[in-house]
């Protein structure tokens, strides 16, 4: 069991966790429960109220495009996150389009919103029905695209390859993203 600060009381499993947040399956429900560990340590109080808006609100603007789950902001550091199925794990994806299509989309999103995703660790990802979605995307990983070509994550990846403009930059790390995240799932 898990009370918020707002006194609403949760039956959870843990499932996963991250640098900055844990992960719950809310039992007899099709929601997941995300907490910052600042929060959960500290559950007399909200904590980390505006950042887990800004979560909230990046994470529903990915959703709009079939790339996150939807999520509510509970109290404090705390989310609701849909259940988006099972993790992705090494044999999950067999199809490469799959993954292909999500990172075409994800750089439409990128252009539209002027907002590049950092993050793409294994475990922010879960499958159901042959979607692909991010269970897990955090504002301290994310850029703006106009700085993207000067950003140590991305240049870090793109190591040598000269981009003229952001959009060239954005392909070229997405590009290098989904070959790794390909590779991982493959082996």
């Amino acid at each position: 069991m898990l009370q918020l600060p707002c006194g609403m009381v949760f039956r959870v499993k843990y499932l996963a966790e991250g640098r900055f947040n844990y992960l719950f399956r809310v039992r007899g429900d099709s929601w997941l429960l995300r907490i910052t560990r600042t929060q959960y340590y500290s559950l007399a109080g909200p904590v980390n109220e505006q950042e887990t808006a800004d979560n909230c609100r990046l994470m529903n603007s990915l959703a709009e495009k079939g790339l996150s789950v939807h999520c509510r902001q509970m109290s404090g550091g705390a989310l609701l996150v849909e259940d988006a199925g099972e993790r992705v794990r090494r044999g999950t994806i067999s199809d490469r389009k799959i993954l292909s299509d999500f990172f075409s989309r994800l750089k439409s999103w990128s252009i539209e919103q002027g907002t590049v995703v950092l993050d793409y660790n294994e475990g922010n990802w879960c499958m159901r029905d042959g979607v692909l979605r991010f269970i897990d995307v955090d504002v301290n990983y994310v850029c703006s695209l106009n700085s993207i070509r000067n950003n140590r994550i991305v240049l870090n990846r793109i190591q040598g390859i000269c981009c003229d403009t952001d959009e060239q930059a954005l392909s070229t790390f997405l590009e290098r993203e989904e070959d790794l995240y390909w590779r991982y799932l493959a082996l």
